[in-house]
């Protein structure tokens, strides 16, 4: 190939670092050992090793621009190890604070590192789908039966995370799998819905977009529970107005505008407070919303009870017939590690997803991962209000929070105006013109005039 044939240099395909996909799919082994008092799980191995040689990587420019969202990830690690060294001493602070930090730090930044180009970022979305898929069968067997035959196969061969049995619902047992939790396991399978069908489904065929993208909300819904739930919703409904309102520029500020409307009415006109109107429609059952709103109002109180350094790993304010469970990722931040810890993660989430957001001028196919990275976030967000991320979960959620941030780095102006996309089982229009006819006499015949026939 000439060097005037060679392809531009932004359309070269990079691979995929083998590190990504090694984090993700450790997501899914159970296994655990221990160092001492730390419980290792292979996840945390990972981020272990590669922590420190990242943020070199960060810190040297080799991921962009330095961003606000980084520093506030830093702030919340540090500042959560800080605390809990306040509430407990500094053994805890170093171990449990140094454990918290690394998955936090570590599994951002090795996205925020590692992530830099639109085919990193599909290849990524294809390791996590593939992994998700690959759970799905296992996960219909023990919907059905309630045997946890995955789960049971690697604890047979090391140490493992202990079966969870929760009652089940609508005649089906709920789901946990290789996970802590069924509502993680719904969780973390949901969370890959629109990454499916906006970002693999780029330019494949509708059968194909829509099929990755049923199955792998199958694999959610057999956790059968509502936070997880609630998170498939509002993912397919910001897929369907963005389908629906396609030829609209300003469909997602006037979504924008509806919401917060909506929100403030609520506040004006409902009976009961705007933070209990909320919870109380994600949730399956009334006694489940009932007990979300209670940790809420005590959990805010222990909050501002407690503003600097929160509580630790101790009680926070509540009743004592409530649990100590804390079920709600959004507020526990705030309870556990101070208000302070709180802002630095709504710091960080709202500068990642608010800085992809306001990015302009993308190509079509970046536009299209943008808006699945974007629905991602916003189905962790709302979540997030009744569940709480912890171990692979949070991993999960802070790895996908920083393997969007490369979007804020596409050039102004890269926008292409090629041709129009060809539909679907339809070849493209070749750009280049066609080859004038040439006449007997060896000249090249002009081209017809419009609306003049060839005699």
């Amino acid at each position: 190939m000439s060097a005037r044939e060679a392809p531009p240099l932004a359309d070269r395909v990079k691979g995929l670092n083998p590190l990504v996909p090694v984090l993700l799919f450790s997501l899914f082994v159970p296994w655990l050992f221990h160092v001492g008092a730390l419980v290792i799980s292979p996840y945390r191995l990972l981020l272990l090793l590669t922590a420190i040689p990242c943020l070199w990587l960060w810190a040297s420019g080799r991921a962009g621009p330095v961003r606000l969202p980084d520093f506030a990830v830093l702030g919340y690690a540090l500042w959560g190890a800080i605390s809990l060294g306040v509430n407990h001493g500094g053994d805890v602070g170093f171990q449990s604070g140094g454990v918290q930090g690394m998955e936090t730090v570590g599994s951002y930044f090795l996205a925020r590192t590692l992530i830099r180009t639109a085919e990193e970022f599909r290849r990524m979305c294809a390791v996590l789908v593939t992994a998700i898929l690959l759970l799905l069968p296992f996960a219909l067997i023990e919907t059905v039966t309630g045997q946890n035959i995955l789960l049971r196969t690697f604890s047979s061969v090391m140490s493992s995370i202990n079966e969870f049995r929760m009652p089940g619902r609508l005649g089906l047992e709920r789901v946990q799998s290789v996970l802590d939790h069924p509502i993680l396991f719904g969780v973390c399978t949901g969370s890959a819905l629109a990454l499916s069908f906006t970002v693999l489904g780029y330019e494949r065929p509708v059968w194909r977009r829509w099929g990755t993208a049923f199955l792998v909300a199958l694999t959610s819904f057999t956790s059968l529970s509502a936070g997880p739930m609630s998170g498939l919703v509002a993912q397919i409904l910001l897929l369907l107005w963005g389908w629906v309102l396609r030829p609209f520029k300003a469909r997602w500020t006037i979504l924008l505008v509806m919401i917060g409307l909506a929100l403030l009415a609520i506040e004006l006109f409902a009976k009961r407070p705007l933070p209990n109107v909320l919870l109380s429609t994600i949730a399956l059952d009334g006694e489940s919303a009932y007990y979300r709103v209670l940790i809420w109002n005590f959990g805010s109180e222990s909050a501002l009870n407690h503003p600097w350094f929160g509580v630790g790993y101790g009680m926070w304010d509540h009743p004592s017939w409530m649990t100590q469970s804390i079920d709600m990722f959004w507020l526990y931040p705030a309870i556990v590690f101070g208000i302070p810890a709180s802002l630095m993660m709504f710091m960080a989430f709202l500068g990642s997803t608010i800085g992809v957001g306001r990015k302009r001028n993308l190509p079509p196919r970046e536009y299209s991962y943008r808006m699945g990275y974007l629905i991602c976030m916003a189905g962790f967000f709302v979540v997030g209000w009744t569940v709480h991320y912890w171990n692979a979960t949070y991993v999960l959620f802070m790895f996908l929070m920083g393997s969007g941030l490369w979007l804020m780095d596409v050039p102004e102006g890269s926008r292409v105006e090629a041709v129009a996309p060809a539909r679907e089982g339809r070849a493209p229009r070749d750009p280049r013109p066609a080859r004038p006819s040439i006449t007997r006499d060896g000249r090249p015949e002009p081209p017809p005039q419009r609306g003049v026939g060839r005699a």
